[in-house]
């Protein structure tokens, strides 16, 4: 059985997209506030060492996660 990807699309969420889109952090800013490379960030997630979720082309990094890692000390801050 083929497994399926969903990707979502914001545009079809009009209403729901800002809320949707909330809980997560771009890339850029993730990659600043840690001081790393953009790249990085990518590779860190396409690894999964970091949590993720691609919208449309581009890849957004889980805001509650993260925040939950930094707290274990997963990553030096």
């Amino acid at each position: 059985m083929k497994s399926v990807i969903s990707v979502v699309d914001p545009t079809e969420r009009k209403n729901e997209s800002a809320a949707y889109l909330e809980p997560l952090v771009t890339v850029r800013d993730f990659a600043m506030f840690l001081h790393i490379t953009e790249q990085t960030v990518r590779d860190m997630v396409h690894r999964g060492e970091l949590p993720g979720v691609r919208i449309n082309r581009r890849i957004y990094i889980q805001r509650d996660e993260f925040i939950e890692r930094v707290k274990r000390g997963e990553y030096n801050v």
